[in-house]
């Protein structure tokens, strides 16, 4: 959406800016009509929304992540991928608190929840090991992306193969889709 207004204390939005956003887990909230978690979306003229810090993940009383939506990139498209894009986020940057050189495994590798997951993975350097079902997921994942080291279950044990991979250390992350 558009910011239409600003609070006094909020600096990183100015009214004209667009933005958008996921909002998550507001009992903290509920008394001044933030939507809960399972009554995702909004289709209303007008939508306030609390700015805190880039996710107050720690207290898990209300994950914000509103940002300036790039000029390139048109709001449907946008709308289409924050979810995934903010679950592979979550999961990398909070809960696996995750750096350069480890080994993430990931299932339901196609999923666009592990797609997501997968291109920040490779960003941020990880090792990234997939667990595919068929030939034909290992083909497309790796038409997708090369860098990725795929693990076909039909064809392949994954303790093993998994071993064989990391030179007996195992990984450091796993990460199944939603």
């Amino acid at each position: 959406g558009v910011v239409a207004k600003v609070g006094s204390q909020v600096t990183q939005f100015q009214p004209g800016d667009h933005v958008c956003g996921k909002y998550l887990l507001c009992h903290r909230y509920s008394h001044i009509g933030v939507v809960p978690m399972t009554q995702q979306g909004a289709l209303a003229d007008f939508v306030v929304v609390i700015v805190e810090s880039w996710f107050v993940a720690a207290s898990s009383s209300l994950l914000t992540s509103t940002v300036t939506k790039p000029e390139s990139v048109a709001a449907n498209e946008v709308a289409s991928c924050l979810g995934p894009a903010l679950f592979a986020y979550t999961a990398l940057h909070f809960k696996f608190k995750a750096c350069s050189g480890d080994t993430l495994l990931l299932t339901d590798s196609l999923c666009v929840e592990s797609c997501m997951a997968i291109q920040l993975a490779l960003s941020w350097d990880l090792h990234v090991i997939a667990v595919v079902q068929s030939e034909l997921e290992a083909q497309t994942l790796q038409e997708i992306c090369p860098q990725v080291h795929t693990l076909n279950v039909a064809t392949q044990d994954l303790v093993s193969t998994v071993l064989q991979m990391t030179n007996q250390l195992g990984v450091d992350y796993f990460l199944e889709g939603p």
